[in-house]
């Protein structure tokens, strides 16, 4: 319901975060666009995720300067798998919500990287994406454990003083 407004509003500050805070970061950088499909990936089933993530990949697409696709490819496979994933063994935990969205910043970078060494036929060296991949895919899981905890407090905090309806807060797909 409200989750895929909020994703729409998400994916706009995002947007605006990776072109004007993004370039000017230099040691660990958060992927705010891959941290706003892993909160599609909590909140929505598989399907409808990876088609949040294939609009957001679309978007990296348009700000970064790789071949159009990649993003789109990348993000939208590993946001689905990291869903499936969650459906069939990991549920709804605060470390699975951690450790999930590491592994889709690592793989979507690392596949880019990839894509882009292949199709583009650029010299890129996989080791520092490599590098560059664990830093980001830190950095993005921390974020994205840090938000996650702070927007359950709130809404805990409003629910126990009379804020927010009891029945508001689901912690399974809505």
């Amino acid at each position: 319901m409200w989750y895929r407004a909020a994703l729409a509003i998400g994916v706009y500050v995002a947007a605006v975060a990776e072109t004007s805070i993004a370039p000017q970061a230099h040691s660990l950088q958060v992927c705010w666009l891959i941290l706003v499909a892993s909160f599609a990936m909590w909140r929505l089933p598989a399907a409808e995720a990876a088609g949040w993530s294939a609009v957001i990949g679309l978007v990296c697409d348009a700000t970064s300067a790789a071949p159009l696709g990649l993003h789109l490819l990348s993000l939208s496979m590993a946001v689905w798998g990291a869903a499936i994933c969650r459906d069939r063994w990991l549920g709804q935990s605060l470390a699975s919500y951690g450790v999930l969205t590491m592994v889709v910043s690592a793989v979507v970078i690392l596949a880019v990287g990839g894509g882009r060494m292949l199709l583009v036929e650029e010299t890129i060296v996989m080791s520092q994406v490599a590098m560059v991949a664990a830093g980001a895919a830190a950095a993005t899981g921390l974020c994205g454990l840090l938000l996650i905890i702070t927007c359950r407090t709130l809404f805990y905090a409003a629910q126990a003083n009379g804020l927010a309806p009891r029945g508001r807060l689901a912690t399974k797909n809505a």
